[in-house]
């Protein structure tokens, strides 16, 4: 149940029929030793239909008045050019030796588009397009020193189009001034770019003990935006809409994590293994770039204990999950600026755990 800027509480009940019709090609040739290019195509062509349901909680009409009533059983329907893509991937990779080799490819891909699922009119059932994304990246890939440390690589330049977003509080520019307000509607709202480079790297540095780690950045900008007169683009409870400069939602610039564990042999008896990890992210934001809507950088640790015996087909774990008891939050909505209202989801508390696994 839900109501409208009116009050009007009403049922809704969208009745929704998809398929995805997809061919896709790839070859890979090696013209001299070392060297393998390969080449991929794809062919994608979606159809969506959504019959919007727009009835009183029992069922009976709506008020003649309500514009939500003359939404009862509108076809919304994505399809045709907009729904057809093609995305191709070109990767070159060289062996410098049997350890360590470099590529680079250029790849394509989509978020697939619909239709406005959340209308406050007939109007506003409206198909938005894919979102597009085409990525440039080099990447070195080795194992090391017999094998005792692997590292990989990678930075990249991601040029995003037409990403979808929410139009909001109104869409007048679109619909008109007598249907426009209120409006949340999704739309092809503009370009981005976004720059990032990531590593990871296991080290086994003595038998029983492996460390490993991994980390992140990433850069984005949005390079254009479409103009919609007084209303904003943005996200998920994002009302006012996101301006040059701001980040992306839940989109951190810095993650890393780090893992060491060590098997400690007892003969007879198996094995015990000592397992410490802890994984970081720097502050992320659900709405708009403001206080409100920020989730400060976090760091969580685990820890776990591990006894397997000496064949190996029986193993018991004690665990605890957030071992320092961090408080934290995941997600969150953001209307201070509207209902004069914030909440969020906090993450999990301290856990513990034991668990057993044999296999048959």
């Amino acid at each position: 149940d839900v109501r409208t800027a009116t009050e009007a509480a009403f049922f809704n009940n969208d009745i929704t029929r998809a398929n995805t019709k997809a061919a896709f090609v790839h070859l890979a040739w090696s013209p001299v030793e070392r060297l393998t290019l390969s080449a991929g195509l794809r062919y994608n062509d979606e159809f969506k239909e959504y019959v919007f349901g727009r009835t009183g909680l029992g069922g009976a009409p709506l008020p003649a008045s309500s514009q939500v009533r003359l939404l009862n059983g509108v076809v919304g329907l994505y399809d045709g050019k907009i729904s057809q893509n093609w995305d191709y991937r070109f990767n070159l990779q060289y062996k410098l030796t049997d350890d360590i080799s470099v590529y680079g490819q250029v790849s394509t891909g989509i978020k697939g588009g619909g239709i406005n699922p959340r209308p406050f009119n007939a109007a506003q059932a409206l198909p938005f397009g894919p979102e597009k994304l085409t990525t440039y990246e080099l990447g070195w890939k080795s194992d090391l020193f017999d094998r005792r440390l692997r590292l990989n690589a990678a930075i990249f330049m991601s040029k995003y189009k037409d990403i979808q977003l929410t139009l909001s509080p109104n869409c007048i520019a679109l619909i008109g001034a007598t249907l426009g307000s209120t409006c949340n509607l999704v739309i092809n709202s503009g370009d981005a770019d976004l720059k990032g480079a990531e590593v990871e790297v296991s080290l086994r540095p003595v038998p029983g003990m492996i460390i490993d780690a991994s980390g992140s950045f990433l850069d984005f900008d949005y390079t254009k935006f479409q103009s919609f007169g007084t209303a904003s683009v943005g996200g998920p409870g994002n009302p006012s809409g996101p301006q040059f400069g701001d980040y992306p939602l839940y989109t951190p610039r810095w993650k890393w994590s780090f893992g060491v564990q060590y098997a400690i042999e007892l003969g007879k008896a198996g094995s015990l293994t000592p397992r410490f990890d802890a994984a970081y992210q720097s502050k992320i934001f659900y709405g708009v770039n403001l206080p409100t809507s920020r989730i400060d950088g976090y760091t969580v640790a685990n820890a776990r204990l591990t006894w397997e015996n000496e064949d190996k087909d029986l193993s018991i774990s004690a665990e605890v999950t957030n071992l320092f008891d961090k408080y934290y939050l995941l997600t969150g909505f953001d209307r201070a600026s509207g209902p004069g209202f914030t909440v969020a989801q906090p993450g999990r508390p301290r856990e513990w755990a034991i668990s057993v696994k044999k296999p048959f």
